[in-house]
């Protein structure tokens, strides 16, 4: 639970994991996770796990401060070159590091976003700690990460194929981040948020499921063939992804 997978750290596999759900799902992630956000006053903002960048180039469009850690030199690449591309270079300060070995800068912060990904911290109470100490009284820490009912559409499909797919990260994001946030903050606010993802055709299900944790060479011919006896009679593919959301403030 909680471990670091094959694809977490594949920037390539992120990109077209994160892709899929923008192009086909039917609702975005970042306006649930920035509701909880004031961003009219240019706040500066942490960004755990920040990947290639769905919530940094967020928020420096929006003329936010951000400094973001990610533990994967191509990530950090990738976001830098798009802060470039797009002028937004000024407001970030890109790192790269695990996160219990994170040094930030100096400085407090108005509020921490981690998105799928504060769970692969080793530590998880030292970081907690580390993010909290750093935020301005009042701020705000938002984590979100796969709950219990998530991709239930796959890993019903998987499971014809004779593979039965784990709980990974839910528990920690159900039960254990609960407790932890409100050890460390004293207070939490749990949410849900439910995108249906509609995949029109066995290529993009395919494209989809080999950038994932959930992609099982051993079952690659089973899988196509289930996968083609789906589509002979149906014109899409769904599954719903389902992130739990954890609130906390300072």
């Amino acid at each position: 639970m909680g471990e670091i997978g094959k694809f977490d750290t594949d920037s390539t596999a992120l990109h077209t994991r994160v892709k899929a759900h923008d192009k086909y799902g039917k609702r975005e992630l970042n306006d649930w996770i920035f509701s909880r956000f004031s961003l009219e006053n240019k706040p500066r903002v942490l960004d755990i796990g920040c990947g290639f960048g769905k919530q940094s180039l967020a928020l420096l469009k929006e003329g936010c401060e951000v400094v973001a850690v990610d533990a994967s030199d191509a990530s950090i690449d990738a976001l830098n070159h798009s802060a470039e591309a797009a002028g937004l270079s000024s407001g970030l300060q890109a790192i790269c590091s695990k996160f219990d070995d994170m040094t930030l800068p100096e400085g407090t912060f108005d509020f921490a976003v981690s998105s799928y990904a504060f769970y692969y911290s080793q530590d998880r109470t030292k970081v907690l700690t580390q993010i909290y100490d750093r935020l301005k009284n009042g701020g705000a820490f938002f984590i979100c990460g796969p709950a219990y009912r998530n991709n239930q559409g796959m890993k019903d499909f998987l499971k014809k194929a004779g593979v039965v797919f784990g709980e990974g990260s839910a528990p920690f994001m159900e039960d254990e981040g609960p407790e932890l946030f409100q050890k460390v903050f004293g207070n939490v606010e749990k949410s849900y948020f439910e995108n249906e993802v509609i995949f029109p055709s066995a290529e993009e299900v395919w494209n989809y499921w080999s950038s994932h944790n959930m992609f099982d060479a051993t079952i690659e011919d089973k899988f196509k063939e289930n996968l083609a006896a789906h589509f002979a009679s149906a014109t899409e593919f769904s599954t719903t992804k389902v992130a739990v959301g954890l609130y906390s403030i300072k």
